[in-house]
């Protein structure tokens, strides 16, 4: 996942894929709602997600608008999460905040710190590595997702 962090600057990090629909175009991801990625989204909710499958060598580039949606309305996946997951939802310090040591923290789990980040796909850029012939195509929610094909 890929947001505009201080200054512009680009900010990554791996998120897990936990629910898509391919008829509304929408992937969704859960994230401690204090991380920094869910400030950068309200203030810029533009987003860049890469997706690597080996098995298939095959890179999906998603171009998004991403909204956060926060813990008070998120009771049914706060509901079915196992407590180990829970875990991640209410670290504190907040994520991201400078320790003296690496178990300088605590778990508190709460469902107010449970964030969806809903990402609505604008641009998918598609590319097929194959030693014989690379593929790519674009496809764009402005054309119906019709499809172009580009010079890998």
């Amino acid at each position: 996942l890929a947001t505009a962090g201080p200054g512009t600057r680009p900010e990554l990090r791996s998120v897990v894929l936990r629910r898509a629909d391919r008829a509304c175009g929408v992937v969704q991801t859960l994230t401690d709602a204090a991380t920094p990625k869910v400030a950068q989204l309200r203030a810029a909710p533009q987003i860049g997600l890469l997706i690597w499958c080996p098995e298939l060598s095959l890179q999906i580039r998603l171009r998004a608008q991403a909204e956060v949606i926060t813990g008070q309305d998120l009771p049914a996946d706060w509901a079915a999460m196992p407590d180990a997951a829970r875990q991640n939802y209410g670290v504190t310090p907040d994520p991201g905040t400078p320790i003296g040591a690496s178990d300088a923290y605590q778990r508190i789990p709460e469902c107010s710190r449970l964030a969806c980040l809903r990402a609505t796909i604008h641009q998918i850029d598609v590319v097929h590595l194959d030693p014989a012939h690379d593929i790519r195509a674009l496809f764009e929610r402005a054309d119906n997702w019709r499809g172009q094909w580009l010079a890998p």
